[in-house]
């Protein structure tokens, strides 16, 4: 199906611009106006340029350059469309991609210039420790900055199945239930964060590498994205000002797929903005608690001699390419990647492959199977409604299985016999990791066995049929490098409710406040999680609230700082009612502090939390007492590239 324009604006983005970001998108024609061509030696080809110029000018060494002054801290210059009533009326430039079972519709975004880094520190000042989130002159500024965002859609253009955020030439992403929504559309919320100009689904701060550590009165200083308006610290205030700036992409759309004219300007191979821009002079920040600003000036001052402080590679900034040649960020955005089993059976029927009904986020949810003295049928039930059936009509209908959140399909056992001098499936058994089998048909003496790999979901099926099932195999989603948050071992028994917090969370969060109830046994566990917004030492933070369990017990609680996390979960296990439960279970954080609960009743279970990982939530089983408990853990975002 060839996607139209009216379907493009019907999944465009709202943009919501940084309210104190002073460097706003433009249109390649006002960004051409603005630059001039060079040659890779720095030789001027041409101050007045254009798409034609750029098409005659082919060289890969060649680079635009920005004519008027660059920002610094004492002149923070504007640069981008002007701002009419708190909106941005840009180009937003568009190109499909047309894939097997599924298209995606990359959204680009040229802003005429990356501002000053933006950083969140932690001070102390006297005795109260404060935060706030500031931008720092020159640091890893660069000349022309293109942003995206990729909506993944159906290929009948009906819904979305995932959303790729662009960050820092990476992508995040989510599932459309992760997401904010123009009420009443199909319109997806993007915050851009501050100056950076990479997108999120939220309002925050997401911090990344430390730069700084103990040199007070700095406690912490680490590169953050900012996507909220509080606790800022900046150069210059843009003018005018409107504390909400949007920008309704879908009524500024082109669209550039067999676009002669955008195609001049695509192909350039050469950089947006001068290669490795001299940033080495770091402006005095904003005025900061405690003088901090003063102490930040002065290890700058002395970070290529001392090496004392992280900030050597942010001396000098790269400029991007075009989305073109940049590959639409296409590589940096998973594609449906499945492993395939072994198939099974004969060379009967006609063949059928799942694949293409198939997205990143569906779980195995329901099986169920027609048999008699072979296989008919195998239905399969994905969480999002989709159902995969193959095979006839005939036999009888099988008791279904029913497969939890909490559960997973491990393992498929099949007997094959010869029918009309070809094999057939007579028999196939299906097991999930908690136990629960699905089986019928015939068994015979020729056994064969499919075993899904640790880490591995399977989700559909392969193979060959008719009016029964002539081969099976099985197909299992690839773990994703892009997954949001992942589940550590749980132990504990099979008593109470399953639970899951992934969904809801967000990489804003952190453990601000770990609650716990217990006497003999673990009553109940929780996490208060800091939202990552208004949480200076004068506004209160936003919190998030998760408990699983009863009320029994006695309460106990410990408060987080936030550059600590936990690191290590322990749980002793002990039999209720012919069930296990947990009986007792420490936390310990980073910085060496602990809370614990309930009485040990046996040999310790320990969940170590990896380097990088954050936990914000659990997994396990749940009634009036802890019956099984792991935890769900954001990774660490990886260190921000200067270079867009």
């Amino acid at each position: 199906m060839a996607i139209t324009l009216e379907t493009i604006r019907k999944f465009a983005p709202l943009v919501r611009l940084h309210a104190y970001d002073r460097h706003r998108p433009l249109t390649v024609p006002e960004y051409l106006k603005t630059v001039s061509l060079h040659r890779s030696s720095g030789a001027l080809i041409t101050e007045i340029v254009t798409p034609d110029t750029l098409a005659a000018n082919s060289d890969a060494g060649n680079y635009l350059q920005w004519k008027a002054p660059l920002p610094t801290g004492n002149d923070d210059a504007a640069s981008g469309a002007p701002i009419i009533d708190g909106k941005c009326t840009s180009t937003c430039y568009v190109k499909v991609f047309e894939e097997a079972g599924y298209t995606d519709i990359v959204y680009a975004f040229l802003y005429a210039l990356s501002g000053f880094q933006t950083l969140r520190v932690g001070i102390q000042d006297g005795f109260y420790s404060k935060k706030r989130n500031f931008c720092w002159a020159r640091m890893a500024r660069h000349e022309a900055d293109w942003e995206h965002v990729t909506v993944r859609i159906t290929s009948d253009g009906a819904r979305i199945l995932n959303i790729f955020f662009g960050q820092h030439g990476g992508s995040q992403c989510l599932r459309p239930d992760q997401v904010r929504f123009v009420a009443g559309t199909s319109h997806p919320i993007v915050w851009s964060a501050w100056n950076t100009h990479s997108n999120y689904a939220s309002s925050g701060v997401v911090k990344s590498a430390r730069l700084i550590a103990g040199i007070l009165p700095i406690n912490w200083l680490d590169l953050a994205d900012v996507t909220t308006n509080d606790s800022l610290e900046y150069h210059v205030k843009p003018s005018p000002f409107f504390s909400a700036v949007y920008w309704e992409t879908w009524d500024h759309i082109e669209h550039v797929n067999g676009n002669a004219a955008a195609a001049k300007w695509l192909t350039f191979p050469g950089t947006w903005g001068r290669p490795l821009l001299d940033n080495s002079h770091f402006d005095l920040p904003p005025s900061l608690p405690a003088n901090a600003h003063k102490v930040l000036l002065g290890l700058a001052n002395v970070v290529t001699s001392t090496g004392v402080v992280s900030l050597g590679k942010y001396l000098t900034s790269d400029s991007p390419r075009s989305p073109e040649k940049q590959g639409w960020w296409r590589n940096k955005e998973p594609k449906l990647v499945y492993l395939r089993s072994v198939e099974h059976g004969g060379g009967g029927g006609s063949s059928f492959d799942d694949s293409s009904k198939l997205t990143l986020y569906q779980t195995l949810r329901r099986i169920s199977i027609r048999s008699g003295s072979r296989v008919d049928q195998v239905e399969m039930v994905l969480s999002d409604g989709t159902t995969l059936r193959h095979g006839g009509t005939g036999g009888t209908a099988q008791p279904v299985l029913d497969i939890p959140a909490s559960d997973a399909l491990v393992r498929v056992e099949l007997c094959l016999g010869s029918k009309d001098g070809s094999d057939r499936v007579f028999w196939i058994k299906f097991t999930t990791r908690e136990g629960r089998t699905l089986e019928g048909g015939v068994k015979t003496d020729k056994l064969r066995v499919i075993e899904v790999p640790d880490n591995f979901t399977a989700i559909g099926m392969y193979g060959r049929c008719g009016s029964e099932f002539d081969r099976f195999g099985l197909l299992m989603r690839v773990p994703s490098v892009e997954q949001e948050f992942y589940a550590s071992a749980q132990h504990g028994g099979t008593g109470g409710t399953a639970f899951n917090d992934t969904t809801g969370l967000t990489r804003f969060q952190w453990v601000q406040t770990i609650t716990l109830r217990a006497g003999s046994r673990v009553d109940q566990v929780g996490f208060v999680l800091n939202e990552g917004a208004a949480d200076d030492e004068t506004s209160p933070a936003k919190t998030a609230t998760i408990t699983h369990g009863g009320g029994g017990g006695t309460p106990k609680s410990l408060d987080l700082e936030e550059d600590d996390r936990i690191v290590r979960l322990e749980l002793s296990l002990g039999s209720v009612d012919g069930g296990t439960r947990v009986f007792w279970i420490r936390f310990t954080t980073e910085k060496g502090l602990s809370l614990e609960g309930g009485v040990k009743s046996g040999p310790v279970q320990v969940i170590n939390v990896p380097d990088g990982f954050t936990p914000l939530g659990f997994i396990g089983r749940a009634g009036s007492a802890v019956d099984k408990l792991g935890l769900v853990m954001r990774s660490a975002n990886g260190v921000y590239q200067t270079s867009a």
